[in-house]
């Protein structure tokens, strides 16, 4: 009955009563003998091939071999009797996928009785049901104790299995992967079905798998994968009974178990599970019992509907987070971690799911790396230290970014010369530094007051983008990412920000709250990069519709905090981390997963800024000098080097002063 290895051998379609009635009719013929391996020395006597009886047939009950048995003072598994070797053939095939999916951090087991048809059975809410448990309970079959054990702990089982679920949530968030969960009750296995992060194996070629329950509870070929991936676990948590089934599985994989008779031992048993594996990267500063006791004060919903499938599914992944201590809050710090099987996550910004973003660094310079990850807590920090500066031009909850190297300094120095005294501007502006240098010329600037560092120099750029190459001797493109980094730091911090490139010019401060009110809707404007026919631009016609693809530049953006847009980065992150490409910038990758994001949906929230955010690529046309003398802004690109920008900034710094006189009237 117990032999698992026997009982994959015959599919499980054979029970041990099935066995001991094809033996029934020789019993009163004396043609078996009954060779009971606990009482008789039966190796012995087949050694010796000395007829034990004068039966022609025998019957022979062993003691199970156990090869995970361990030469320790830890009985249990020296005494244990059920064993199982590597999975081979269907079981192989049964478990493939399954283990492929889940981590090995923790396994959970289920032992309820429940369809042993002792007198236990649940509804589909986990409460008990003992009318239907009296209906199906064969009486002589188990003892009262059982019953009597299940019933003490049957007010917080449901409790205990929510419990479960959200730790097998807050453990998908981090792994990306989900966990397994043995289970004895078909009513239990129906209701965690709901759940995408708990595994279980529910195998099709089991036939009429809930009456093989019902009727005699053998293992089954089913239970046998079961045992096998909880015995995966690096730590079993069998709950609301021990059992030997996972103390043998424990004693295969050589992990540590534990057992949980009530809702705050198993509280308390998965907390330190978790900060054992996880320690600060998932914890806050409380102590363990100050944050094992709020658990334990958590009210969770048991009135849900079982049956409505919109409690779980998709949604899974975020399911109650807010009401555990375990889960980053969204304005917590951004802590990098790893697990032992290589999934990396940034939280709260970058889960498991997009572990692929936080590898080293590329050639793109797209991806996130570990030192990026704090490096996002930096820039939060001084975000939200300028944003509550007082300001009457920019407005709350609202900052301005951009970022140079000691190359770049000269010229964002030279195009801030026209409102740098505004100190309602330079309040809640603020450089990151991408190398030592620039960080002293910052904080030497007498007016900046806002320098963020930046965790490595970047090198010098004349904006080299090598078409073919697969190395770059600047790091132009890593630059270029910068501002989406920032952007998505201080999303999470509920801040506004608008990114300019070094090479961006001001004229005046922009109005960001009249930007806003155009477009309420809105989650980010971007700079127009060219303009495909004067007379549409002079109309005013600046449709996205009629642009092109190319048409979007990132040299000036204003970002409004969003989900929606923190999910565009993480896969615009992912787009230019796949394509290893030097010679596409960070905007192609951005604007065109923005584009496609939920089926063009995103895009209608993403609009263009007006002709007053001018631009270099506007050049080959004839300016309309009222909109010319009205401009805020001027970007330099379309020139390709340094000495080119400079020049042709120098000359939009002309024309302002000389007819600023005039602007002032036009304005």
């Amino acid at each position: 009955y117990h032999n698992f290895k026997r009982t994959y051998e015959i599919g499980g379609k054979q029970t041990l009563m099935e066995v001991m009635k094809e033996y029934e009719k020789y019993e009163s013929s004396n043609e078996v003998d009954h060779l009971n391996g606990n009482m008789n020395d039966w190796k012995e006597i087949l050694s010796s091939k000395e007829i034990y009886g004068n039966a022609k047939k025998m019957l022979m009950v062993q003691q199970m071999h156990n090869k995970f048995a361990q030469t320790s003072s830890e009985s249990i598994c020296t005494s244990t009797r059920y064993w199982f070797d590597a999975p081979v053939g269907d079981l192989l095939e049964l478990v493939r996928k399954p283990e492929s999916e889940m981590h090995r951090v923790i396994t959970f087991h289920i032992r309820t009785f429940a369809d042993e048809n002792i007198g236990i059975a649940f509804n589909d809410d986990l409460t008990l049901n003992e009318e239907l448990a009296e209906k199906r309970r064969d009486k002589g079959k188990a003892p009262e104790q059982r019953i009597d054990r299940i019933k003490k702990v049957a007010p917080e089982f449901p409790k205990m299995i929510q419990k479960m679920v959200d730790v097998c949530t807050i453990l998908f968030e981090r792994t990306g992967k989900k966990t397994h969960v043995a289970v004895d009750s078909q009513a239990v296995r129906d209701y965690l079905r709901k759940h995408r992060t708990v595994m279980q194996v529910i195998s099709t070629n089991i036939v009429k798998n809930e009456e093989h329950y019902y009727t005699e509870p053998a293992y089954s070929l089913n239970d046998i994968a079961d045992w096998y991936l909880l015995s995966l676990g690096q730590t079993i948590v069998g709950f609301p009974t021990s059992s030997s089934y996972s103390s043998s599985a424990h004693c295969r994989g050589g992990s540590v178990i534990h057992y949980a008779g009530t809702e705050s031992e198993f509280t308390e048993t998965v907390y330190k599970v978790l900060e054992s594996e996880f320690k600060e990267d998932i914890f806050t500063s409380e102590t363990i019992s100050t944050t094992a006791q709020s658990i334990v004060d958590i009210e969770i919903d048991t009135n849900a509907d079982p049956n409505n499938d919109d409690n779980g599914d998709e949604n899974d992944v975020k399911m109650k987070l807010e009401d555990i201590p375990f889960p980053s809050p969204t304005n917590s710090e951004f802590r990098f971690h790893e697990t032992s099987s290589g999934i990396r996550t940034c939280l709260p910004g970058v889960p498991a799911e997009y572990s692929d973003v936080l590898t080293a660094e590329t050639v793109t310079g797209s991806s996130i790396s570990p030192d990026e990850c704090l490096w996002l807590n930096e820039v939060k920090g001084t975000g939200i230290a300028a944003s509550k500066l007082p300001s009457d031009c920019v407005p709350d909850k609202t900052v301005y970014s951009s970022y140079a190297n000691a190359y770049h300094w000269e010229m964002l120095i030279f195009n801030l010369q026209n409102i740098k005294d505004r100190e309602c501007f330079m309040n809640r502006l603020m450089i990151e530094c991408m190398d030592d240098k620039a960080m002293e010329l910052c904080k030497g600037s007498g007016y900046i007051k806002h320098c963020v560092p930046y965790p490595k120099a970047m090198r010098a750029s004349d904006y080299e983008r090598p078409e073919g190459q697969t190395e770059s001797k600047t790091d132009y493109n890593a630059l270029t990412w910068i501002k989406e980094k920032v952007a998505f730091s201080l999303m999470h911090a509920d801040i506004s920000v608008f990114t300019f490139d070094s090479d961006v010019l001001f004229f005046d401060v922009p109005d960001l709250a009249e930007i806003q009110a155009t477009k309420p809707d809105g989650i980010i404007f971007f700079q127009l990069a060219s303009i495909e026919d004067e007379e549409v631009e002079k109309a005013g016609e600046f449709t996205k519709e009629y642009h092109s693809h190319q048409d979007f530049n990132a040299g000036q953006l204003f970002w409004k905090p969003s989900e929606d847009m923190k999910r565009v980065l993480l896969k615009a992150f992912r787009a230019g981390n796949k394509s290893g490409k030097i010679d596409v910038l960070d905007q192609f990758y951005f604007s065109g997963t923005l584009r496609d994001e939920d089926d063009g949906a995103v895009w209608q929230k993403a609009h263009h800024l007006s002709s007053k955010f001018d631009s270099g690529c506007f050049h080959h046309r004839p300016y309309d000098e009222e909109k010319k003398l009205k401009r805020t802004t001027f970007h330099a690109c379309c020139y390709t080097t340094l000495s080119q920008k400079l020049h042709g900034l120098n000359e939009a710094q002309e024309y302002f002063l000389e007819h600023k006189r005039e602007r002032e009237q036009q304005l």
